[in-house]
């Protein structure tokens, strides 16, 4: 059995032969269901990078490719995930809670992943980085972005949701999230008292996402 988990591509950009996945759905550990399960990872950034991966004690191990000695880690990034905390200071929470008064406005909010792999560093390896969008949704208009390197630091994830709000100087009467996104901004949703709508369509993110990839 072969699949392909990957980014949303919008409007089929790219037609496999293979069942597709999005990864804001799927978690690698999803496919371990007994002990000693095992599966072969292509991870590929042009390279066809392949790691044998497989389930035990309750942890997904990766066998390292070019290791010399079969390394075996814990890829503790596909575990099951945890629950989220509230990552943010006081004093960003502090703030944000001053922004009492409710702008009449639907806004689209996600956290993604551009389709286009970026070095930060010379000679290091290519990442795709997360881009933080935010876009009215009535007008079409995007009004906040920002690119991120780390997208497994929940603090910085949910500092880009004040930033934005900040911007728009109140809390608009409903944001739209992804499911990804809204499970990363829950705990603070909460404490600010944000109405977020789940949605697997944000047009005119994907739109602006869609631009910005034709346009590399």
């Amino acid at each position: 059995m072969k699949v392909e988990i990957g980014p949303e591509q919008p409007d089929d950009k790219f037609q496999s032969a293979n069942d597709t996945y999005n990864e804001a759905d799927v978690l690698l550990a999803d496919w371990f269901k007994d002990v000693n399960d095992q599966v072969v990872y292509l991870y590929d950034f042009g390279d066809n990078w392949i790691m044998m991966l497989f389930y035990s004690e309750g942890k997904v191990l990766a066998k390292m490719p070019e290791s010399g000695e079969n390394e075996i880690i814990s890829l503790k990034a596909y575990s099951k995930p945890k629950e989220v905390k509230l990552e943010v200071s006081e004093l960003d929470l502090k703030r944000a809670k001053k922004l009492a008064n409710q702008i009449p406005a639907t806004i689209e909010f996600a956290v993604t992943h551009l389709d286009i792999p970026v070095q930060e560093d010379h000679g290091g390896r290519p990442a795709f980085p997360a881009l933080v969008v935010a876009a009215d949704h009535a007008q079409g208009i995007a009004f906040f972005q920002d690119l991120l390197y780390d997208s497994t630091d929940i603090r910085l994830l949910q500092s880009q949701l004040i930033k934005m709000l900040q911007l728009t100087e109140g809390i608009p009467e409903k944001i739209m999230m992804d499911k990804k996104t809204a499970s990363t901004m829950e705990p603070l949703v909460k404490e600010l008292h944000v109405n977020v709508e789940v949605s697997k369509v944000l047009p005119h993110i994907q739109e602006i996402i869609k631009g910005i990839e034709d346009s590399i």
